[in-house]
């Protein structure tokens, strides 16, 4: 009991949205998937380089946000058999972070409807 008052304390001194979700305690193979998925496709950006010739170019293009410190990481980087990869994630006024949020839930209901719903998730 304590907690679940305490869990609303925090909800009213926190500036941010409130939802409420029902889900099992365990989530299933499938909605496992798509978390990962799901962060690979719109967290870990698109592939802008996977050799030193691409990187070349991507440096070319950013040369204005890159500086020399960041070159030289992703330089090793891709030496060492990594590609590079750049994407945005917008946080204006939280919209973005909310979109993103509700993206995620989405796609946890249509993996598995018995095991996900969403309550109130109005952000």
């Amino acid at each position: 009991m304590g907690n679940r008052i305490n869990h609303r304390i925090n909800h009213k001194r926190n500036a941010g949205g409130r939802f409420l979700l029902a889900r099992k305690d365990e989530l299933s193979q499938r909605q496992k998937d798509v978390i990962v998925d799901f962060v690979v496709r719109e967290m870990l950006g698109e592939k802008v380089a996977s050799d030193l010739y691409e990187l070349e170019g991507y440096l070319e293009e950013e040369s204005e946000s890159i500086d020399q410190t960041m070159a030289e990481k992703l330089q090793a980087s891709v030496q060492q058999g990594c590609a590079v990869y750049s994407g945005l994630l917008p946080f204006q006024n939280g919209a973005g972070t909310a979109a993103l949020l509700k993206k995620l839930w989405n796609a946890l209901e249509q993996a598995d409807a018995s095991g996900f719903v969403q309550i109130d998730t109005d952000l």
